[in-house]
C-alpha cells in the first residue's frame, strides 16, 4: 500500500446506501478510519483520528454546517472537508469555501470523481464541481468576465494563487506578509477584474480562463 493509500478518511453520511458506496469505493485506496450519521458523533470522531480527509453530507442530521466547517478550520493541521451536496448552488458553494471546506462536490458524481476529489483535498488541492462552472450571472456568479486575460499586479497573482488553493484570509496574509485587510483589498480588486461576485466565482474564473495554472484546482466532473 502507498502512503496515500494509508491515509485515514471519515465519512458522515446520514444515508445508509451512499455511506456503504463511498466505503467500498475508497477502501482500497485509503483507510476509512470512522463512519458518522449524527453530527453529535462528528467532531469527537474528527478529534480522535485527525483524518486526512472528511467526507461530509450537508445534510447530516444534528450538525450546523457552517459552525461546524469553522470548528473544523481551528485544527493543527487544518482537516480538508469534501462537501457532498444533492443540488448545486453557487451562493452555498461560496459560503463552503469562506467557511474552509475544500470541495464543493454534488451526489451521485462518478465512482472516478469521488476518488479523484478526495485524493485531490488530501494532496492540498481544491475541488469544485463541474456543474458550478455552468452556472450563469442570473444564478449569482456576477457579470461575465471580458474576453481574454486580464492585466493582474504580481501581488493580485499571488493572492488569486492562494485563494485557488483554498487559503483563508489569515493564511494568506501570513504567507505573504501583509495585513488582512490588504488581502480583502486584493480579492476585491480581482473580483472586479474578472467580472465576478463571490469567491467560488473567482476561483472558477481562475480555473476556466487558465490563471490558476499548476495550482491544484480540479473539475471533479468532465464539463
Amino acid at each position: 500500500m502507498t502512503a496515500l493509500g494509508a491515509s485515514c478518511v471519515v465519512l458522515a453520511d446520514e444515508r445508509a446506501l451512499a455511506r456503504e458506496a463511498l466505503r467500498a469505493l475508497l477502501e482500497p485506496h485509503f483507510r476509512v478510519g470512522a463512519v458518522v450519521t449524527h453530527g453529535r458523533s462528528l467532531l469527537a470522531a474528527v478529534r480522535r483520528l485527525r483524518p486526512a480527509a472528511l467526507l461530509l453530507s450537508v445534510t447530516l442530521p444534528g450538525a450546523d454546517l457552517f459552525p461546524t466547517l469553522r470548528e473544523l478550520t481551528r485544527y493543527e493541521p487544518v482537516i480538508p472537508v469534501l462537501l457532498l451536496t444533492p443540488t448545486i448552488e453557487p451562493s452555498a458553494a461560496d459560503q463552503a469555501l469562506r467557511a474552509g471546506a475544500r470541495g464543493y462536490l454534488q451526489r451521485g458524481a462518478s465512482a472516478g470523481a469521488l476518488l479523484d476529489a478526495v485524493t485531490t483535498i488530501v494532496t492540498g488541492g481544491v475541488v469544485i464541481d463541474s456543474l458550478l462552472y455552468r452556472q450563469t450571472a442570473d444564478d449569482g456568479w456576477g457579470a461575465a468576465p471580458a474576453a481574454g486575460r486580464p492585466v493582474l499586479t504580481d501581488r493580485q497573482r499571488q493572492v488569486l494563487r492562494l485563494v485557488v488553493q483554498g487559503r483563508r484570509t489569515a493564511e494568506i496574509a501570513a504567507l505573504l506578509g501583509i495585513g488582512e485587510k490588504a488581502v480583502e483589498f486584493h480579492r476585491g480588486r480581482l473580483k472586479r477584474a474578472l467580472g465576478v461576485s463571490t469567491t467560488a466565482a473567482l476561483v472558477r474564473c481562475a480555473v476556466t480562463r487558465g490563471l490558476a495554472r499548476g495550482d491544484r484546482v480540479r473539475r471533479s466532473i468532465p464539463a
